[in-house]
């Protein structure tokens, strides 16, 4: 095969630009076999292997991307991932939660309806006839 000067030069720069093509697919756009890409490329000092694209998923919390098997891109999603901040019914001060207990409590078979910060807000509740004696924290 006769060498061409710019047709090497073209091959070279779109590499460089898409690393992670194997040598049979620069082949195709170009016409021409891969193992002309692996010689044009060695010739050239140029890699001839190509990069694999790094695995990435969304946060749980806050949908960035991070590395795969990763579940949380800090300790900061972390935290408001598990903790959820809710108000106590009665006394309307602002506390967390863990997610597991809204969960088995709330929103499953149990069906309780009303969220407190303590023993003490949940039993006044009752007596102000709030919650019912069902309604445990």
């Amino acid at each position: 095969m006769r060498k061409n000067p710019r047709k090497i030069k073209r091959i070279i720069l779109y590499r460089r630009e898409n690393p992670t093509l194997t040598l049979a697919q620069i082949g195709k756009r170009f016409k021409c076999s891969r193992e002309y890409i692996y010689h044009v490329l060695k010739s050239n000092n140029e890699p001839t292997l190509r990069a694999i694209p790094k695995k990435v998923t969304p946060c749980i919390n806050c949908n960035t991307l991070i590395e795969k098997g990763i579940r949380f891109c800090s300790n900061k999603c972390r935290f408001n991932y598990y903790n959820i901040k809710v108000t106590c019914t009665l006394c309307r001060v602002p506390f967390y939660r863990k997610r597991y207990q809204i969960i088995q409590r709330y929103y499953d078979r149990r069906g309780y309806k009303h969220i407190y910060c303590s023993r003490q807000c949940f039993y006044r509740g009752q007596r102000a006839g709030i919650s019912s004696k069902k309604n445990l924290i």
